[in-house]
């Protein structure tokens, strides 16, 4: 299985795009040509590296919280100090951009790995160093069954190894990437990207047909395709040609090849796999049915497309530290942002009343507090509440 095979080196790997759009033109499955398809390459296509980034940065943006559920009655009690691995994983990088890794690697790679270099005096990790996915090789070991770990061939102890798995497979112990379920469309659509970038820099390129009512001549026709290869290699300039020559060009325009269809269609398709509202990915929903607010929008992108991956990071962190009982929690509040007026208003309705102080209010606008305005006030007249 592949995954107890080391993952070769990108450039042992990797065709070039026009490798690549070929053997995509010339195969309608992707089972040939999936393996070509690395992160590198694949978000080279905006509608994965628009999934992917909104996903990873809208995670790693998020407030990230720790609770311990040892509370008398059964509610979970904030932690007044979260572990050092949640606040400060790396001593290389920012935890923003350990997260937003961590997040990019298990949904491009199929996992993220990190080894482990330091822990406290209860033996919880306080320091992980992530490890590119070319790096690892996993493997079982004969006489035990257990897993073996290996970094650029240097085995390390198991309980060195941290990681934090992609989409769940039964024939991957570590799981899979998004990369690897949607290659089909995202080979198409690098086909349909290189289609277009060779059109508008060679123009009429690959070759055109030339047509003349009488016999030009070896020397005369020589001259005319040498003048069209010169025009048509990236200028714009007119071409004039004999009124008893034709000009037939073999490749059609864009918009004849109906490429905006395919950029739509596996738009969608990768959008599905990713499920990210393909609407705000170049796709199409196939239905009428639209969001009318920036609130609403977000929603579904969090239930779809950011909740699963924030759900595995939360558990991937909560399962690395000690006690058991602890666990962290990203505030997905700060994803879901109403207006000030329809939150505020919200409130209203659910206590009844008004529910900030004057200065409360005023230091949200970073003004100066008033000597009288400690205490609430009824909203007729601005009179203190009882």
């Amino acid at each position: 299985m592949s995954f107890l095979r080391r993952t070769p080196r990108t450039s042992e790997v990797r065709l070039n795009e026009s490798q690549l759009v070929m053997e995509a033109l010339r195969n309608r499955r992707s089972d040939r040509f999936a393996g070509s398809i690395d992160t590198d390459t694949a978000l080279k296509v905006p509608t994965v590296a628009a999934c992917v980034h909104t996903v990873a940065s809208a995670i790693s943006s998020l407030e990230l919280a720790g609770y311990e559920s040892s509370d008398e009655n059964g509610l979970p009690m904030p932690l007044e100090s979260l572990p050092r691995l949640w606040r400060e994983p790396s001593a290389e990088e920012s935890p923003e951009d350990w997260f937003y890794k961590v997040v990019q690697g298990a949904m491009c790679d199929g996992r993220a790995w990190g080894r482990i270099l330091a822990r406290d005096a209860r033996m919880s990790p306080t320091q992980i160093e992530l490890v590119p996915n070319e790096s690892m090789m996993v493997r079982p070991d004969r006489q035990s069954g257990m897993w073996r770990f290996f970094i650029d061939r240097q085995e390390v102890p198991a309980d060195e190894v941290w990681w934090m798995t992609g989409v769940p497979s039964r024939h991957h112990s570590f799981g899979v990437s998004l990369v690897e379920r949607a290659a089909e469309p995202i080979a198409v659509q690098l086909a349909a990207l290189q289609y277009l970038r060779q059109w508008f820099r060679d123009g009429a390129h690959p070759t055109a047909l030339i047509q003349s009512e009488i016999d030009l001549g070896q020397e005369q026709a020589t001259s005319i395709k040498q003048r069209i290869r010169e025009l048509t290699s990236g200028s714009r300039e007119p071409l004039v040609l004999p009124k008893s020559v034709t000009l037939n060009p073999f490749q059609s325009a864009p918009a004849d090849s109906q490429i905006g269809d395919v950029l739509a269609t596996t738009s969608t398709q990768i959008a599905t796999f990713f499920l990210f509202p393909p609407e705000q990915v170049g796709g199409t929903t196939g239905s009428s049915m639209t969001y009318s607010t920036v609130e609403q929008q977000q929603i579904v992108l969090l239930q779809r497309a950011v909740r699963y991956w924030m759900r595995k990071l939360e558990l991937s962190l909560s399962r690395a530290v000690r006690p058991a009982s602890i666990y962290a929690k990203f505030d997905e509040n700060d994803l879901v942002r109403t207006d000030l007026k329809t939150k505020f208003d919200a409130i209203i309705a659910a206590t009844g009343g008004p529910f900030l102080t004057p200065n409360e209010g005023r230091e949200m606008d970073d003004r100066a507090p008033l000597a009288d305005g400690d205490g609430l006030r009824s909203t007729a007249r601005g009179g203190a509440t009882p």
